[in-house]
């Protein structure tokens, strides 16, 4: 009873059933690569391929939304490089000042410079 098929018997229906549903589709097409020099084949071919299904003309609310969509495109842009900009600039304040804390705590934890020269300003 642990086997495959009694695992996934729904799922293996339900994938029959929409397989069955699309190859029985008056949209699907089958032919053989071998029969392709049939005049019948190419011409559904070209039926299918049609490139002028663009519309002839354009309506004038179409090109307004058209323009609107393109000029949001274009602020989006615009505020997105801005905004990297920005984003760049505080990475790198961020990064010296993490170097600035660095080298200050360092040089917090060195002991003091004695000089080196230790001469005797007496001029004895």
């Amino acid at each position: 009873q642990g086997t495959y098929s009694h695992a996934y018997t729904e799922r293996m229906r339900a994938f029959s059933t929409y397989a069955r549903l699309l190859l029985s589709s008056e949209n699907v097409y089958a032919t053989n690569i071998a029969d392709s020099a049939h005049k019948d084949i190419v011409e559904l071919v070209d039926q299918l391929v049609q490139i002028d299904r663009l519309p002839t003309s354009n309506p004038l609310e179409g090109l307004r939304l058209l323009q609107a969509a393109w000029t949001d495109h274009d602020a989006a842009t615009m505020l997105a490089r801005r905004y990297k900009l920005v984003c760049k600039l505080l990475f790198a304040l961020q990064l010296l000042l993490a170097f600035i804390i660095v080298v200050l705590a360092t040089m917090s934890d060195l002991p003091p410079l004695e000089s080196g020269n230790e001469t005797d300003s007496s001029g004895d």
